[in-house]
């Protein structure tokens, strides 16, 4: 499933690499890896000017701008927080 749904984002010549990108990246965490394939739903899916929504083909660099494990996703959280002080 996780696959499968990697390989409507991303180029076929990637897909091997990004899938173990993205395991070292959930370091285990089933649910951390859900959440990756979330996430990178999220970068995806553009909306048009008809507020039409649209998928784009996600490039490796967004897949190393993620967040590695959860302590990660905490501090990267916590440092918005505090920033929109």
């Amino acid at each position: 499933m996780f696959e499968s749904r990697l390989s409507k984002m991303l180029r076929s010549s990637v897909l091997e690499t990004a899938v173990r990108e993205l395991q070292s990246k959930a370091q285990g965490l089933f649910l951390y890896a859900s959440l990756l394939a979330l996430q990178l739903d999220k970068i995806a899916t553009t909306t048009t000017s008809g507020n039409d929504m649209k998928k784009k083909k996600i490039d490796f660099k967004e897949l190393k701008s993620l967040p590695n494990g959860l302590s990660e996703v905490y501090q990267v959280n916590f440092e918005r927080m505090v920033q929109s002080r």
